[in-house]
């Protein structure tokens, strides 16, 4: 309604303005042709310069652990590693990712996450990945073949965290984990359609950089 009002408003000012005749009573003085060729001559043009447009600003002020979308703004908030098993054959190194999750929106977003999509890389080369998403991915939702958790919705304005923990399983003989990597995932936007149907809106390539425990 405050839409349609304000159109109204600025059509019943156009009217208003094409129907009255001038006011100012100024004297004009009327050129002759002669008189008005010379001041068209003269007269100089300077072309105004097209205003650019200023670059939108980055939330995440190009930090490598952070990551910006136009609906949100993931921030890797802590980072754990720990070794479950670390013997003289097989050992085992485990990173565990706590990421907040803020609606940037005035509205409310659906957010789940495709775990087939997930891939953790230390300096060393070595990958990492889930050994059961179930278990692994705590807080979103995730995508299946068939199915959509869509549990993981946040307001407005809100933030909502959730964690990821990858593993690299290696032969001590051989290789050494990293003390820094990257991890790179896919999280979708989804929204209900009716008929209790989902369809995603936007799949965000979420990367993060320069991460250690």
């Amino acid at each position: 309604m405050r839409a349609l009002a304000i159109a109204a408003a600025f059509f019943a000012g156009c009217a208003t303005g094409s129907g009255e005749q001038p006011t100012d009573q100024t004297p004009r003085t009327t050129l002759g042709p002669t008189q008005a060729k010379v001041v068209n001559a003269d007269r100089k043009i300077t072309p105004v310069a097209a205003a650019s447009a200023a670059p939108a600003a980055d939330p995440c002020n190009g930090i490598g652990t952070c990551y910006s979308s136009p609906t949100f703004v993931a921030e890797v908030t802590r980072v754990t590693t720990s070794r479950p098993s670390a013997g003289p054959v097989n050992a085992t190194v485990v990173q565990r990712v706590e990421v907040r999750f803020r609606n940037v929106t005035d509205k409310p977003i659906i957010l789940a996450h495709r775990a087939d999509t997930a891939r953790m890389v230390d300096n060393r080369g070595n990958r990492y990945g889930y050994w059961n998403p179930k278990v692994n991915v705590a807080g979103i939702g995730l995508i299946g073949n068939r199915a959509v958790d869509s549990s993981f919705v946040i307001g407005p304005n809100q933030s909502r965290n959730a964690t990821f923990e990858q593993r690299f399983v290696y032969d001590a003989r051989q290789k050494a984990p990293g003390n820094t990597f990257t991890f790179d995932l896919e999280i979708e936007e989804v929204e209900p359609t009716g008929s209790q149907q989902l369809r995603t809106v936007r799949k965000n390539a979420v990367a993060f950089r320069d991460l250690s425990g």
